[in-house]
């Protein structure tokens, strides 16, 4: 699987993520390697996931505030990978939701629902959400 990957290019390099920052996309931590985290039974298996990225994406110059989670239920990443990963220096965890984050409960719980792009629509409350664009392209890839 990681040959074809690599033969067809389809994840991005860093030479592809510097041109995408002068665009004015941004990137956060997605951890190392893409795993589940609730299924380790080592709480230093998520902790290396979770902080190896950080420091990889720090020492790249990327953005270390957000960490999306692999899969982003809570099933899939537990109670214990969001203590993990503000410990090891993110300010906010992304997992899948409706996109719609209240200023109140988001910056108090440090977990924020991530929205598909252009789904949520608010003037009344404050929203914080981070954007998959892979749905928007599907579709217009179709189209």
């Amino acid at each position: 699987m990681a040959e074809i990957a690599a033969e067809q290019s389809i994840y991005l390099n860093w030479e592809n993520i510097e041109e995408m920052k002068t665009y004015g996309f941004s990137f956060s931590s997605h951890t190392k390697n893409h795993a589940p985290l609730g299924r380790f039974s080592a709480s230093r298996h998520r902790e290396a996931e979770i902080k190896d990225a950080f420091e990889v994406m720090r020492e790249r110059g990327q953005d270390v505030d957000f960490v999306s989670l692999p899969f982003g239920m809570k099933t899939d990443y537990g109670d214990s990978a969001v203590s993990c990963a503000l410990a090891a220096g993110h300010a906010f965890v992304l997992e899948v939701g409706n996109g719609v984050n209240y200023s109140d409960t988001a910056l108090s719980s440090k977990v924020l629902a991530r929205v598909a792009l252009g789904a949520v629509q608010s003037k009344a409350s404050r929203l914080y959400s981070a954007i998959e664009v892979r749905p928007l392209l599907k579709s217009k890839i179709k189209t």
